[in-house]
């Protein structure tokens, strides 16, 4: 995911539609590695397809790390933070790109549910900040492109022409289904978080 903190990979180039101001660079999506990082016991993966843990909930990125050294492996987690009662994440998903369908998973001898998410609609929000709710109205932009129901490369075209101009210079994502997510806010520290 485009992001404004750090630097910018050695050799980038800046071309229109990019962000334009720097320093950026490129963070793990929230559901980067989810499916090892459940294997290895830290938590179950959520609705809105990111890595839940009890402490922390949706908030933190996960890099997984592949050896051959012999571990000894953790239980897979058995916490379950209420995703079937909740739902809040799909209802604050702006392009409508969560969905209450599933691909089972075996994993550690337990099956593990993995919401099918429609991907070009959460990029449509996410990677293009197409969606004004999904974090450019925050910034002051006037960008909000409803999506097509069939998203190709055609539609990602003329909707990025369509965008506020602000946003090539500047653009901020907020990832509603992260923040309308109350999994694991009863175990946040309220202070020293990383």
């Amino acid at each position: 995911v485009l992001n404004v903190r750090g630097t910018p990979p050695p050799g980038a180039m800046m071309e229109k539609g990019m962000i334009g101001l720097l320093p950026y660079a490129f963070i793990p999506d929230m559901r980067c590695n989810n499916i090892p990082a459940v294997a290895a016991g830290l938590g179950t993966i959520g609705y809105n397809g990111s890595l839940l843990t009890e402490r922390f909930g949706p908030r933190q990125r996960v890099i997984c790390i592949l050896t051959d050294l012999e571990l000894e492996a953790d239980a897979v987690s058995s916490y379950d933070p209420g995703c079937g009662q909740c739902r809040k994440c799909i209802a604050a998903c702006p392009t409508q790109a969560l969905t209450v369908e599933f691909t089972d998973i075996a994993i550690g001898g337990q099956t593990i549910r993995s919401p099918k998410i429609r991907r070009m609609h959460c990029d449509w929000a996410k990677r293009y900040g197409l969606s004004g709710k999904e974090g450019p109205a925050y910034m002051g932009s006037s960008t909000d492109v409803p999506p097509p129901e069939r998203i190709g490369l055609r539609e990602v075209q003329e909707a990025m022409e369509k965008r506020d101009e602000l946003q090539d210079h500047f653009n901020a994502i907020m990832e509603p289904c992260i923040r309308e997510c109350p999994a694991g806010m009863n175990k946040r520290p309220l202070a020293n978080h990383v």
